[in-house]
């Protein structure tokens, strides 16, 4: 029976022949027409790839603003490199910490000798290490202060302190400072004309009395 359907088959096969497919080129006429189509996918393809670009762009946007705003320490450091020592130097005396404060405004004036702060600093400085029983030290940056920066805003506070230390170091035998007290608190020399001034004559009465005040 098998045998019977091979046979059926074969003569079928023969009565109508499979025709293989072939692909006719299209016509010459047609060719534009075919690479305009072309050309729309190829420009469908550029805007799939432009809109996945925008999106990748807002996706970026989005992780800016979960980053949060921007900080503007580093900014402000960068305009003023004083700030950040100058602020870590301020907390540090106002919690009590005298030494670290005195390390880090003697930090600024050493590193930035030439800004606006520098003179400020020595005083600081010098002051947390009155408080600190570091007189010798406070001395010498009060001293400082008085040559590199006579116009300094803490000039005035810098000569009472400086005062103060000279008392506290000559009661502990310090003739270097018995010797300051004794020189700076005698009268101012009178022999200026009478009506006159000298540009130096109001900063030697504030030292005479900032002596005067350390003796009291």
């Amino acid at each position: 029976m098998q045998a019977m359907y091979l046979m059926v088959a074969a003569v079928v096969a023969m009565q109508h022949p499979v025709v293989p497919r072939v692909v006719v080129p299209a016509p010459a006429h047609a060719q534009p027409g075919l690479e305009a189509l072309n050309a729309l996918d190829a420009l469908g393809a550029l805007d799939a790839l432009k809109a996945l670009e925008g999106l990748n762009v807002l996706d970026a946007l989005d992780g800016l603003d979960a980053v949060g705003p921007w900080d503007s320490a580093p900014l402000q450091d960068e305009q003023d490199p004083t700030d950040s020592l100058w602020r870590a130097a301020r907390r540090a005396f106002n919690r009590g910490d005298y030494a670290s404060a005195a390390t880090l405004y003697g930090d600024l004036a050493r590193r930035y000798p030439t800004t606006s702060r520098a003179a400020d600093a020595l005083y600081w400085a010098a002051f947390a290490l009155y408080k600190n029983d570091n007189l010798d030290r406070a001395r010498t940056l009060l001293v400082t202060q008085q040559e590199r920066y006579p116009r300094a805003t803490t000039l005035r506070d810098g000569d009472a302190l400086l005062a103060r230390v000279q008392v506290a170091l000559a009661k502990q035998g310090d003739r270097e400072a018995a010797e300051w007290i004794n020189k700076h608190a005698q009268p101012a020399d009178t022999g200026r004309a009478r009506g006159g001034s000298c540009p130096g004559e109001d900063d030697d009465d504030d030292m005479r009395i900032a002596a005067l005040n350390g003796l009291l």
